[in-house]
């Protein structure tokens, strides 16, 4: 008998530990994720969402992006005005795009090279 209540005690021990990792998990998950991207003379066009894995929403603050387009370096940070994503509900997506300028983006590639990372802060 001691046996079976010390395994009953044991499996409700780790599930509590696990209901109270998932709540200390609560919260926004906000995240960026590039769909596709267009080069042209002058200029590179990045297209993509934020999405929110988290179990509450928020307003997307800041964006820091990097990454690289068929050679080229980008280093960017978007907050303030020049962020205006709004409020991402838990579960969902908001589309965005954003240019960046250099004269060293020459033509359009129908494959660029890419590789890109970004940092997303968010909150009420």
């Amino acid at each position: 008998m001691k046996k079976i209540f010390a395994g009953f005690s044991g499996v409700f021990c780790a599930v509590a530990i696990m209901l109270a990792a998932h709540t200390a998990e609560a919260g926004a998950d906000i995240h960026y994720r590039v769909t596709g991207i267009s080069v042209e003379p002058g200029k590179c066009v990045i297209n993509g969402y934020f999405y929110n894995n988290g179990d509450d929403g928020a307003y997307v603050k800041k964006m820091h992006f990097t990454g690289t387009v068929d050679g080229i370096s980008l280093n960017v940070t978007f907050k303030g005005s020049n962020i205006n994503v709004g409020y991402v509900d838990s579960g969902s997506r908001r589309y965005w795009s954003f240019t960046v300028l250099d004269h060293n983006f020459k033509s359009y590639n129908s494959n660029p090279s890419r590789d890109f990372d970004s940092y997303v802060t968010f909150g009420n």
